[in-house]
Order: structure tokens, then C-alpha cells, then sequence
């Protein structure tokens, strides 16, 4: 808002101020066409908001009729009293080569709109220069020398360089894409080695290139682009350098009630690969430690499938009906792959209950395994008698953690019952085992079985004895090393000799003969008599 100072002259001079004037609709300058080239002209205008939060766009067509505004359709200037200097691109829909535009500037506020005078300007058409990628060389993983050529069809360049992308942005967007009539070119550039002026201005393709230093690693895919000062060329094709980084592909999980694997594969893409799998209760928080699930692939051209098995053996057992995060990490000399989060979560079904009977028969001929499966309803996967010895269960039991999994030990039978004899009911069922050839001993056995959510066996075992089968007439067979083993009547008689008497199978003790001490000599052997 303008302000007027009125001074009066009496005695003295007095100065007062005057009421502010009235605001008015916005006042436009001059608008006059710049940087007018083949597709895209910049008008340059001043806009004065008189005091008022203005508004303004540019409406351009090839008639007075107009029709078009210029992108971003409008913009805002804050109150103020002064001009303000602007400058709007025409069009970023692209104008026509070697055509005639009317435009004009429209501002408005709360006080009117003015509509700026009809000008015009026409649009150049010159030739642009014209390229071609061509095939990267020297490509070490790490830097590059990218190659093309350049036909400055008769007028100097301004710009050569090389656009170069990912390989997940080329196969999305190419090399640019757009949220509206804008382009937004992605991805780097790296300047042609040779200068617009060592380029000249010709009629013949000019080979360029350009090096590529500690370029990230992963596959690229790169195109030549020029300019002179009326248009801007890229390549139609593109070519690619560096290797692609590792492919990774996720397959479906298997959860149980307190573990789950997890399955996928990895193309190593030609490079030696190594890999990590994380897991986790949280997308993002993954375990620090993940060496139990980690390894190392070859360097080949065909996916390979690998699988990892949680919890590993310093954690407890996963909770069941729980969800966990998990992903994979691939990384070879092309770049470092991240799979993205994915979950699995663990079932809670019931697990089969089992009751292991004592070994009632246990030669070496045949041992007797029996007992007692409850299937609680899901079908069994497998059932079987684990024996091991005394030094074995002292030590570790019948298993004992791993890396990533539990390793068992000892030897095994399986239920002579096929699953599908014993079912999948609620009622405990009996199931046995016989084993032929065991050696003569002491043994602790259990019964172990599994369903497709849960592993049961118990932590204890019930010790047993092998022995070997006594014959009729053969007194004390197989006893040799344990004459307690045989019948009552194979043992020899206990006598009981008189008081005082020596015992019969006592012996006199015989007289220990008197050692000669032997001389020492410090001459030589030939020397002695």
C-alpha cells in the first residue's frame, strides 16, 4: 500500500501523512522472449503486486485465443509496492521448431486482474547434433572408458558428456522420468574428454569418450548426450559396463511351532558370491550376529539355491505363532545386493507325546524297543528308537546344538508301526522296534518322533543291558568277562575255609632272590677284563 506525505507551510513546516491510496489490480512490464531455441523459449517481465498478494502465469497458442499456460500454471508473489523482475519458460510441453507463438503475461489479485499486451516470438529451427553410443572398454569393475561419436552437424556444441544409470533405474524409468509434462533426467554424467572446441563444428562423426573412475560397483547402462544452442540429442540406444551384483530370488519359508528354514536362491552373475542371512523380531532389526547363516558361492551364471535354518545355537527356541523379519544379503566384487524384508511366521500346533517303556528283552540275538506315541491330533513324519552309550549320554545326552541346528547322536531303528498305522489321533498308540547284533553292554535308549510343526522326545533315557543268551550243557558262555551274567548254577561253589587254616588256593610266597649290584665302569667296553 502506497502512502502520500502532505507538508504545510505556516510558521513552520508541517509535514502529515496523508491517507494511504487506494491498492490497485497488479501492473505487468514489458515481457520480452529470451533464450529462444528450437522446442522451448524464456520470457523475461516484471510484475509490481501494488501492494496486494499477487498471482501470475503465462497463456500462450498460436492464436490470440491462447490456450495453453505455462508449467507450473501459476505462481504467487508476496504484497509489496515495488516491480519484481521474473522470467517464465513458455512451455515445458515442448514448443514446435520454426513456429510462431502469441503469449502473454495474466496477473491478478483482490483488487482486478491486468492482462498483458499480445506479443509474439518464433521458435528457431536448427539441426541438432546427431550421436551414437558406442561399447564401453577397459571396464576393470571399478573404472571404465565409455565411447561414442558426435556429428556437430555444422554448429559447435555447448555441452558432451555421458548419462550413465543403474541398472534398477534404467530397467524402470530408462533414463528419466515424469511426475507431469517435466522430465527429470536420473542417474550422473561424466564430461566427454574431448572439448566442445576440439570437437569443432563439422559435418562427420567425431569419436568421444570419456573416463569413469571408482565408479560404485553393479551393472550400468550409459548413452551420449550433446547440445548446441539450439537443441539438446541422446542416443536412441544405450550400452552397458560394469557386472550386474548378485540376483536374489526368495522361496516359500517352512515354519514350525519353534524353528523355521528359510529358502531362496542367488545368481552370483559370473563373480565369486558371499551371502549373510538376517532374521529378526522387527523389519530392520536384525540379529548383529549371522555368521551360522552365511557362506560362499562360486563364481558361476545359473541361480543356486540355499536355505537357512533359526534360531542358531546361542538363542533360545523361537516363540510360536510369533511373525519374524528376514532377508538376504549378497555381495561379490559387482556391488552389494540387500533383499528385501520378508516374514515368516511360526505355527502353534501341538507336538506328539511319547512315553519310552523299559527294554524288556536285550540280548545280543534281538532288543525289544516298545512304546507309546500320542499323536494329539496331526500326523506323524517319523518315529524311531535312539540308542547311545553310557559315555555318550554322559557327555552330551542324545543331541546337542550345532551351529544352526541340533546334532544327534547314537544309532537308530525305525518304528516297525508306518505312520499311517499309527494316525493322527488323540489316543496313545503302541509302537515297537527289534535290533539284531548289538554288541554286548550297558545302553540308554529313547522314543523320538516328529510331525510337520514340532520334534518329541525326551531329555532322559532309560538305561538298559545288553547280554548274551546262555546255551544248555555250556556252563557260563559269554561270561568270560563277567561271571555274574550266567545262571545261579554255572558260579563256582564259595568254600569257607576252618578258622585259622590258610585258604585253599593260597600260595607260599616265594623267596625273593638277593640282587647283585651292578659296577659301574667309565672305561670303554674294550678296555674291560
Amino acid at each position: 500500500m502506497k502512502r502520500t506525505i502532505v507538508c504545510l507551510l505556516f510558521a513552520g513546516l508541517l509535514c502529515i501523512p496523508a491517507a494511504a491510496a487506494a491498492s490497485g489490480s497488479p501492473t505487468i512490464g514489458n515481457a520480452a522472449p529470451t533464450a529462444i531455441r528450437n522446442h522451448e523459449a524464456t520470457i523475461r517481465f516484471s510484475i509490481d503486486p501494488e501492494g496486494l498478494e499477487t498471482t501470475y502465469y503465462a497463456e500462450y497458442g498460436l492464436t490470440t485465443s491462447y490456450g495453453d499456460r505455462s508449467w507450473l500454471y501459476e505462481w504467487d508473489l508476496p504484497a509489496g509496492d515495488d516491480p519484481v523482475a521474473l522470467s517464465e519458460p513458455l512451455s515445458v510441453w515442448g514448443l514446435a521448431a520454426g513456429t510462431t507463438y502469441h503469449y502473454r503475461i495474466v496477473a491478478y489479485n483482490d483488487e482486478g486482474t491486468t492482462y498483458g499486451t499480445d506479443q509474439e516470438l518464433t521458435t528457431t529451427n536448427e539441426p541438432k547434433p546427431t550421436v551414437v553410443t558406442e561399447a564401453a572398454t577397459d571396464d576393470t569393475f571399478s573404472s571404465v572408458v565409455l565411447h561414442g561419436t558426435v556429428d556437430p552437424e555444422g554448429l559447435p556444441l555447448s555441452v558432451c558428456h555421458f548419462r550413465y544409470v543403474t541398472d534398477s533405474q534404467f530397467n524402470r524409468f530408462g533414463f528419466s522420468y515424469s511426475i507431469g509434462p517435466v522430465p527429470t533426467l536420473m542417474g550422473n554424467v561424466v564430461p566427454c574428454e574431448e572439448t566442445p572446441a576440439e570437437i569443432g563444428s563439422g559435418n562427420e562423426p567425431v569419436p568421444v569418450h570419456a573416463v569413469l573412475e571408482s565408479y560404485p560397483g553393479g551393472r550400468r547402462h550409459f548413452r551420449l548426450e550433446a547440445e548446441n544452442a539450439y537443441d539438446v540429442s541422446a542416443s536412441t540406444g544405450s550400452e552397458t559396463f560394469g557386472a550386474p551384483t548378485p540376483v536374489i530370488e526368495y522361496l516359500a519359508p517352512s515354519p514350525r511351532n519353534h524353528e523355521a528354514t528359510v529358502h531362496f536362491t542367488i545368481d552370483p552373475q559370473g563373480l565369486e558370491t558371499e551371502y549373510e542371512v538376517e532374521y529378526g523380531s522387527a523389519e530392520g532389526e536384525y540379529h548383529e550376529f549371522n555368521e551360522p547363516w552365511s557362506g560362499t558361492l562360486p563364481a558361476g551364471d545359473d541361480p543356486v539355491e540355499r536355505q537357512a535354518t533359526f534360531p542358531a545355537f546361542f538363542e533360545g527356541p523361537l516363540s510360536a505363532g510369533k511373525t519374524f523379519h528376514w532377508r538376504v544379503v549378497a555381495k561379490s566384487a559387482a556391488g552389494t545386493t540387500v533383499g528385501p524384508d520378508e516374514t515368516f511366521t511360526t505355527t502353534d500346533e501341538p507336538a506328539a507325546l511319547v512315553t519310552t517303556s523299559p527294554v524288556s528283552e536285550a540280548t545280543t540275538e534281538n532288543v525289544h524297543f516298545e512304546g507309546t506315541v500320542d499323536p494329539e491330533g496331526n500326523p506323524l513324519t517319523g518315529c524311531r528308537f535312539r540308542w547311545v552309550t553310557p559315555s555318550t549320554y554322559q557327555f552330551a545326552g542324545f543331541e546337542k546344538w550345532g551351529a544352526t541346528q541340533v546334532m544327534r547322536f547314537g544309532e537308530t531303528v525305525p518304528c516297525a508301526e508306518s505312520m499311517e498305522e499309527i494316525g493322527d489321533g488323540t489316543e496313545p498308540v503302541s509302537v515297537h522296534a527289534d535290533v539284531g547284533g548289538m554288541e554286548q553292554g550297558t545302553y540308554f535308549v529313547r522314543l523320538e518322533v516328529e510331525n510337520a510343526y514340532e520334534d518329541t522326545a525326551p531329555e532322559t533315557g532309560l538305561e538298559f543291558r545288553v547280554t548274551v543268551p546262555s546255551e544248555a550243557g555250556e556252563v557260563g558262555k559269554g561270561c568270560e568277562h563277567d561271571p555274574g551274567c550266567g545262571p545261579p548254577a554255572t558260579k563256582p561253589p564259595v568254600v569257607t575255609p576252618p578258622v585259622g587254616s590258610p585258604h585253599p588256593k593260597a600260595k607260599k610266597k616265594p623267596r625273593k632272590k638277593k640282587r647283585r649290584q651292578r659296577v659301574q665302569h667309565n672305561t670303554p667296553l674294550i678296555a674291560r677284563r
